[in-house]
């Protein structure tokens, strides 16, 4: 690598380290169906997986498992997390050099709006680690297919194998296709007909169609879901709706996060003084220089280069939302865990950005004033991501007072059939049965209570699957009704005291949760 790649890269990884902090810190919280992973045996988790994904369910759940043995089985994810989304950011920018259209200085902020861009925010629950792992190796891969693995022999094992683990997550299968039209017009000869063109781009590169094939196969051969999972991503939409559901998703995961970033920027003042600083340093500095003058010359094959890469960016972005559109499920950011539907889209997220700015640095705004719209934009990214995560940090302290309060409630003791019923502000993540039953597992340890939510669950037939945490209960009480209020907000200081506590006293932790959240009796 050469400096001006290093000192690129670098800045990249310090700006993704400071966006991801609170992912860093998040030690030891919990979410959602994570309840159904952690601290449950091989047999209990490979059961799910080999229902939801088929024979390469198996891997899967040993994936987990072996995970669920390192330090207390949680942070290791986000370590991983952390580590294996950098890893795509750097696969993207060495891919990004082997494209002459794109030049260093956007390889450098396609890159870091990748990185930090305001989505896939579901990066922190451990059973969303599936996601990142495989989005990860698809990255690598496609970096080794700029390098030619795919035609030497030995090597092209590597790249097939790495290719075909990532469709485990199969919304990559359609996604693939970028990497199909990549090694198409790369090896597109203009001096031969289309037709000569693809029949030795086919010759040269059958391992690339042999891969999607293969795997093909093997999905609707041994991958197919089944018990539970029965039907689960079946493929039930009209054009009509699926044009409006991919609007939508321009809307939902394009718009919003934008407009949520920059209201966030606002809302945290402190945070908006220290942009402005920045801003003024940089204008500052500007104005020393000796020869501050640009001399690019705006030119209209310039204009149109930024317009073709814009709507390629707005190509890869559909071409990442369309497979959960497909099965009905659009990426949002504000719904209960649905930021994992996202986790394909900051590729061409980060393409719209730079060329639409890019793009509109020629017909609206001065060279120089780019510049500092970038800083101001992945400012508000990286702020957009501090505090959504922080805010699954206190989302977690939250579900810790709730053990807390399990454990010294006598009704809760002395009972284990509730229906129960949960209200105030939890930042969208939403508690449900097998959660809540998973909460009382980590409290009592043992799965003989129940937590349902409503009286149509009560004989859902749930409990049979040890991973509903609910495995053991034999109802010999009616059922009680309970209310869960969340009391009041986490200060930042209180936040920051807790998080000592939690790892040096234990105790004094437990006595500073308790308050947060109350459970009763409902009458």
């Amino acid at each position: 690598m050469n400096t001006s790649t290093n000192k690129d890269l670098l800045i990249c990884f310090i700006i993704y380290s400071i966006s991801n902090i609170f992912l860093l810190t998040n030690f030891s919280g919990i979410y959602w169906d994570d309840l159904t992973l952690y601290s449950h045996s091989f047999v209990t988790i490979n059961s799910q997986f080999s229902q939801s994904m088929g024979l390469m369910g198996y891997f899967v759940s040993l994936v987990h498992w072996v995970l669920g043995y390192i330090g207390n089985g949680i942070y290791i994810y986000r370590l991983l997390t952390f580590i294996l989304i950098y890893i795509s950011g750097l696969c993207l920018y060495k891919i990004l050099e082997t494209v002459p259209l794109i030049a260093r200085t956007e390889r450098f902020l396609l890159t870091l709006v990748f990185l930090a861009c305001p989505l896939y925010i579901d990066r922190i629950p451990l059973i969303d680690f599936l996601y990142t792992f495989c989005t990860s190796l698809f990255y690598i891969a496609f970096y080794l297919v700029t390098k030619d693995w795919h035609r030497i022999p030995l090597k092209r094992l590597v790249v097939f194998v790495l290719f075909f683990i990532s469709f485990v997550q199969q919304s990559l299968v359609p996604f693939y296709l970028m990497v199909l039209a990549y090694v198409f017009i790369r090896e597109y000869d203009y001096k031969k007909k289309f037709k000569e063109n693809s029949y030795l781009y086919f010759k040269s590169n059958i391992i690339l169609i042999i891969i999607i094939v293969f795997f093909a196969i093997c999905k609707f051969t041994f991958f197919e879901p089944s018990g539970l999972y029965a039907g689960y991503n079946k493929i039930h939409i009209e054009i009509f709706s699926l044009l409006k559901l991919i609007l939508h998703t321009f809307s939902s995961s394009l718009i919003a996060p934008i407009a949520v970033s920059l209201k966030l920027l606002i809302q945290h003042k402190l945070l908006l003084l220290g942009l402005m600083t920045i801003i003024f340093i940089l204008l500052f500095l500007e104005i020393k220089k000796k020869n501050n003058c640009y001399t690019t010359q705006y030119t209209k094959g310039l204009f149109y280069r930024y317009l073709l890469l814009l709507f390629v960016g707005g190509g890869i972005f559909i071409l990442g939302a369309l497979p959960y559109v497909l099965v009905g499920k659009v990426p949002v950011y504000n719904a209960a865990y649905s930021s994992r539907f996202q986790v394909l889209l900051p590729l061409g997220f980060a393409f719209i950005i730079v060329y639409l700015i890019k793009a509109l640095g020629i017909v609206v705004f001065r060279q120089k004033v780019l510049k500092y719209l970038y800083i101001s934009l992945v400012f508000m990214f990286v702020v957009f991501n501090i505090v959504q995560q922080y805010k699954y940090e206190k989302s977690n302290i939250y579900r810790q007072s709730i053990i807390v309060n399990l454990r010294s409630t006598d009704i809760i003791r002395d009972n284990d059939s509730f229906i129960y019923n949960i209200k105030g502000n939890w930042y969208y993540h939403t508690i449900s049965f097998y959660e809540m039953n998973g909460l009382s597992v980590r409290a009592f340890g043992n799965s003989s209570k129940n937590y349902i939510l409503s009286t149509q669950a009560l004989e859902s037939g749930y409990c049979a699957y040890k991973q509903y945490n609910c495995y053991n209960w034999k109802r010999s009480s009616n059922y009680i009704k309970i209310q869960i209020d969340y009391i009041r907000d986490i200060s930042f200081i209180e936040f920051l005291k807790m998080k000592y506590y939690s790892l040096s006293n234990v105790g004094q932790y437990d006595k500073m949760i308790r308050g947060f959240v109350k459970i009763q009796e409902q009458k």
